[in-house]
């Protein structure tokens, strides 16, 4: 558990981005079955009360042995070119993946050079981009042209369809109201 001087700046900044509701409520109940679960976000739905849920196991099970499932450490291009829709809709991975944790959540190796890249962020989705269109259109150092899948991109982000649901972070920023996300690159050897 840490120390209180760490945990004060994270109570300050509750309580400072709550101290002008009429009502707020900080629950954890994760130890309520589904059904327990379903029924009460239906009434506090009905009550109209604005609640956010941070995380849903349910994405890793549709993932589950898909080409879409990176729970274990596997290459990118493993499952690159299986025969799944998805994949062939975007000539690769162009895809939103939900994070686990709040540390070390993605590792990229690179086992030619022994190089490391753990990213840690407060976002809950990271999109990852595969170059699935780079040929002919993206010219790297010293003028060489990248062919497609050549790289990758890891692009920490909130929710894609956040904005229809009630279960994700709002994406919609009003006006008076704070942003803020952490995303840390660290760069290792293996």
């Amino acid at each position: 558990m840490a120390k209180v001087e760490l945990k004060q700046p994270i109570v300050d900044e509750i309580a400072n981005s709550i101290k002008d509701a009429q009502a707020v409520v900080l629950v954890n109940y994760s130890g309520l079955t589904v059904e327990q679960d379903t029924i009460l976000r239906k009434e506090l739905r009905e009550a109209g009360v604005q609640y956010k849920v941070y995380k849903n196991t349910m994405v890793t099970l549709a993932v589950k042995d898909t080409p879409f499932d990176f729970n274990e450490m596997k290459k990118i291009g493993q499952d690159i070119e299986a025969d799944h829709i998805q994949l062939k809709n975007a000539f690769g991975y162009d895809h939103s993946f939900v994070l686990k944790g709040e540390e070390r959540q993605l590792t990229l190796e690179e086992p030619v050079s022994g190089r490391r890249l753990v990213i840690s962020t407060t976002a809950p989705v990271v999109q990852v981009y595969t170059g699935n269109f780079l040929k002919d259109g993206c010219i790297g150092k010293a003028g060489r042209v990248y062919e497609n899948r050549e790289g990758v991109a890891l692009e920490t982000q909130l929710m894609p369809n956040a904005i229809h649901t009630e279960e994700n972070p709002s994406v919609i920023l009003r006006k008076g109201e704070k942003f803020e996300s952490t995303t840390n690159y660290i760069f290792e050897t293996i």
